[in-house]
């Protein structure tokens, strides 16, 4: 066993190890005591435990150990103490808990408190963490001056004005450029520097001998004489002369030029040169005269022309003869003109034709008014004749037997006539007219004469009434054929009239003849001729009174029969038997079978064996298709959409949505405005029943139908002018057999035709409509036979009130059939030099008193 000493040591020596140690690196006092104790009892071995006795509560108490005193046991709370001290902790060293400064003294709040140095006025406190320090030291000016002895341990002594050289020691530091006065570094003082003109630069900075050095070593370089100072051979400005593009050096071989340059050694030269103008050299006569046919040009003097000659539309040919004769010219483009902007007036076309000329002529005005979006497509032809008289100054030469063909879409009257320089002119327009962006141009044929017509057009516009010409006829009435059917069953929600609607409440008087209602009449001469047939509904075609009629003759038979059921009779083993063939059914046999037709599986589904391959198709949703499928969703096609079927429905279009019940088709046929509709077709709005066809562009609309056939509705032939015939108009005084209801007006001293009818049965004829005047007094005449004054006789009318008057002329003779009724108007005062405005609209033909049932047609 081991001594007590060993015991003790051992535990000594693992407080030790624990760290529990004082200063002197051995157990504390206290803790000496304990292991005393312990080592003790250790030793007494042989004692039975009894060491409850000796603590709190026992009977053989130890007391605790007293500091400083006797030993004894370790208390609970010293215990919790000694706990609490971390291995290798060492005992409080020494530490200050109170700074005095002055009077004043700093007490440290806490265990770790913190004592924190602020630095004064020209204090600069400077912290060094890994040293453990903090340097005070002074900074800036001190603040009074009467405490400062010394400046920079300087005294006053040493800034003296004698003695004080700045040489950088203790006489103040050097004097930088900043400090020196303007001026202060003379020559003198900066001395004199030797340059070595063999230095070569070698960068921007250096000091003033190498700066010069190098600066001559370059003048050296460039005048390539022995010294920099040296004359050079040349000047700058001798050089410059010898290479100037004025005076230069040009290499003539001279011995202060350069020698010659060989051709051949020039690099960059052109491989072909622009010749000086010298076409006076290739014209007839010159010294290198070119026929047309050098240069495979057409002689204008004659020549054949073997491929096709392409004119630009805009190209003008001078003259272009055509026909037999040399007194036929044709000018293509003679003049035009174009507008960009908003101009005022009727466009007045000034021709060269003098006004008795006796010159034949056609002018053809084409162009496009964008301002209004119409087309200008009109031809004048006249005869410049010196038989004549102008309608305004009644001077020899005036424009007869003159016609209008209008194709335009313009809408603006035209005129011919002499203009105030005594030629033919051509009046497009009113002179109230306006007119934005249009452009025409003019074409003119010519005859009778040989004379180059080909200048002295002109286009300009008039704003004065009457253009200030001496001889005008119009406006003009197009005698170009129009079309009287639109297309449309209804026009401006009128019902066009055709032989499918002339019965009884037409509310045309359709079913009147000459004003009475004969169907009362057939019904009497039905029930009178019953005893000629069987039936009481028809009358017998036949006299024999026994004999019935044929089936052909029956009227309003059915032309089918629905059969009675008779299915068996079809059916396998009847007396009429179908085939699956015959009914275009597949008979059970091709069921999955090639060539027939695919089964289904217990999904409802065509198995995929049965299906064709998808091999080079894309996936859409859910379905493959071929890469051009169209998505019956909604697409566009670039070509053309062709439907191939046996007979039958093409295409069929269906609204399903009972909110929006209508459908229609669209056309987008302008390419220049692909986002405007150029027309529609359909049922246009919900719930109509109408259907509706538009021309949205501005044009007509043309139903052509087969050469020599009629155009229908519903089976029934649409009567126009050109089938009047078929037209039976009755009750006198009331039935409007035509209208001409456009507004039209003439400036003119003698009365000029404004409208026309032709009426293809005999009788006296009645015409309403409604006359004003500009100012003078307004007169119209009705008469026939296109002559108002021959012995046919006419009616007339007059007034002085410029707004509209409403009359009614009857003709005073009959018409014969084919005949013409023409209603003509002028403007004038008695004894006045120029005419006035006469305007006439709404006139409606009648018939006043009929020999006979009647035909009319509008002429214009």
């Amino acid at each position: 066993m081991a001594t007590r000493d060993e015991i003790k040591q051992t535990m000594v020596d693992r407080v030790i190890a624990e760290g529990l140690v004082g200063p002197d690196g051995q157990p504390m006092p206290a803790m000496d005591s304990v292991l005393d104790a312990v080592a003790d009892g250790i030793i007494l071995g042989g004692a039975s435990p009894h060491a409850g006795s000796h603590i709190t509560g026992g009977s053989d108490l130890i007391p605790n150990a007293v500091p400083n005193g006797a030993s004894g046991l370790m208390s609970g709370m010293d215990k919790a103490k000694l706990d609490g001290i971390e291995p290798g902790a060492q005992v409080n060293q020494n530490a200050f808990s109170y700074v005095k400064v002055g009077a004043t003294t700093i007490e440290a709040d806490s265990k770790t408190d913190t004592l924190e140095l602020a630095a004064g006025s020209n204090i600069a406190l400077t912290p060094d963490a890994a040293n453990d320090k903090v340097t005070i030291a002074l900074t800036g000016t001190v603040p009074s001056a009467q405490n400062a002895d010394t400046v920079d341990n300087k005294h006053a002594s040493d800034f003296a004005l004698l003695g004080h050289g700045h040489t950088g020691g203790t006489d103040g530091n050097q004097i930088g450029t900043s400090g020196l006065q303007d001026g202060a570094v003379t020559d003198a003082k900066v001395g004199n520097r030797t340059v070595d003109q063999a230095q070569a630069p070698t960068g921007n900075t250096g000091a003033l001998t190498q700066l010069f050095s190098w600066i001559v070593n370059r003048i050296k370089a460039i005048t390539g004489a022995t010294n920099w100072f040296d004359n050079p051979v040349a000047s700058l400005a001798s050089i410059w002369a010898k290479f100037n593009a004025s005076t230069g050096h040009k290499h003539t071989g001279a011995a202060d030029d350069g020698p010659q340059i060989d051709y051949a050694s020039i690099t960059g030269k052109p491989n072909s040169f622009v010749p000086s103008a010298h076409k006076s050299t290739h014209a007839s006569g010159g010294s290198d005269a070119l026929t047309p046919g050098d240069i495979g040009a057409v002689n204008k003097s004659g020549d054949t022309i073997s491929g096709n000659l392409t004119l630009n539309a805009l190209t003008k040919l001078k003259t272009v003869r055509q026909g037999c004769r040399d007194s036929e010219s044709y000018y293509p483009n003679v003049v035009s003109d174009a507008q960009n902007t908003t101009v005022n007036g009727a466009w007045i076309i000034h021709t060269p034709i003098p006004r008795a000329a006796n010159i034949m002529f056609t002018i053809h005005v084409h162009g496009y008014a964008y301002g209004i979006g119409a087309v200008v497509d009109f031809t004048i032809s006249g005869y410049a004749y010196s038989g004549s008289n102008g309608s305004v100054d009644g001077q020899p030469g005036a424009v007869i037997s003159y016609e209008l063909s209008d194709n335009g879409t313009d809408g603006w009257n035209k005129y011919i006539g002499i203009d105030a320089n005594g030629k033919v002119a051509v009046a497009f327009g009113d002179y109230n007219d306006s007119a934005y962006y249009f452009r025409i141009s003019v074409d003119a044929w010519i005859t009778n004469t040989t004379t180059d017509y080909s200048t002295g057009w002109s286009i300009d516009r008039s704003t004065v009434q009457g253009f200030g010409w001496l001889d005008i006829k119009g406006p003009l009435t197009s005698q170009h054929p129009a079309m009287d059917f639109l297309g449309s069953i209804k026009v401006s929600g009128n019902t066009v009239w055709h032989a499918g609607n002339d019965g009884a409440g037409s509310g045309m008087d359709a079913d009147l003849v000459r004003g009475r209602n004969l169907a009362g009449e057939f019904d009497t001469h039905k029930s009178s001729r019953q005893d000629h047939g069987v039936g009481s509904s028809y009358i017998a075609k036949t006299s024999r009174s026994d004999q019935l009629p044929s089936w052909n003759d029956i009227p309003d038979k059915p032309t089918s029969f629905t059969p009675s059921t008779h299915k068996s009779t079809h059916a396998s083993g009847g007396s009429d038997a179908l085939t699956p063939g015959d009914i275009g059914a597949i008979p059970s046999s091709e069921k999955g079978q090639p060539n027939g037709v695919a089964t289904l599986d217990s999904g409802g589904r065509v198995p995929e064996s049965q299906l064709p391959s998808t091999a080079g198709m894309v996936v859409h949703g859910n379905e493959w298709h071929d890469p051009d499928f169209v998505s019956k969703a909604g697409d566009t096609m670039t070509g053309i959409l062709e439907i191939q079927v046996p007979g039958g429905p093409v295409l069929r279009l269906k609204s399903v949505d009972s909110a929006s019940d209508h459908l229609y088709i669209e056309f987008y046929a302008d390419a220049h405005n692909p986002n405007s509709r150029s027309a529609w077709f359909g049922f246009g709005s919900v719930g109509t029943n109408v259907l509706s066809l538009q021309n949205q562009m501005g044009g007509p609309i043309n139903l052509i139908p087969g050469s020599g056939q009629p155009l229908q509705v519903s089976g029934n032939t649409v009567w126009h002018a050109g089938n009047a015939k078929s037209l039976r108009w009755f009750q006198p005084g009331d039935t409007i057999l035509l209208e001409a209801l456009t507004e039209r007006s003439v400036y003119s001293k003698s009365y000029v035709t404004v409208k026309r009818f032709r009426v293809m049965g005999r009788g006296r004829y009645r015409v309403t409509g409604e006359l004003k005047t500009s100012g003078p007094t307004a007169y119209m005449a009705v008469g026939t036979s296109g002559n108002i004054s021959n012995t046919g006789g006419s009616s007339g009318f007059s007034t002085t009130s410029t707004t509209y008057v409403a009359f009614t002329i009857d003709t005073p003779v009959e018409a014969l059939p084919g005949e013409e009724i023409y209603v003509s108007i002028y403007a004038c005062n008695t004894g006045a030099a120029t005419p006035g405005t006469a305007y006439i609209r709404n006139v409606r033909l009648r018939y006043a008193e009929m020999a006979e049932p009647t035909d009319a047609v509008l002429q214009n």
